[in-house]
């Protein structure tokens, strides 16, 4: 493992489990490579939130989403806890196509201000404008 990288691994038949920061960040853009087994699904949550007063402290916000299943929705935006699907791939068939089976990935997400856009191994993949929260 790189000096100062971070790991994560997803146990199968197991509850949602997150890699957390306490830090609060404003506009930025993360770029990261992972690999991910295809029997799981995962992703990068961003600004996100656990309150003891929301659903027991659920984890609520935006997720990147990170899927190797057939639907092929990696880079789509979910919103965890809350909404839903608010960007699925299903109108992007580039982006669906970019998603790499057993191998490296590559994601670029950028969230400034109240735009978010991401993109899988250099392809464009999601636009949403939210609400800043």
């Amino acid at each position: 493992m790189v000096e100062g990288a971070k790991e994560g691994t997803t146990v199968g038949n197991t509850p949602n489990s997150f890699l957390r920061t306490d830090e609060v960040y404003g506009d930025f853009v993360l770029e990261l490579g992972y690999w991910v087994d295809p029997s799981m699904n995962s992703g990068i949550q961003i600004r996100s939130k656990s309150f003891d007063h929301y659903r027991n402290g659920r984890v609520h916000g935006y997720q990147i989403e990170i899927d190797p299943s057939q639907r092929a929705w990696s880079a789509g935006i979910f919103d965890e806890g809350r909404r839903g699907w608010l960007v699925p791939l299903t109108d992007n068939a580039e982006g669906q196509n970019a998603f790499k089976q057993n191998d490296w990935n590559h994601y670029r997400i950028e969230a400034i201000a109240d735009i978010i856009k991401t993109w899988i191994n250099g392809v464009p993949a999601a636009y949403l404008m939210h609400q800043v929260n």
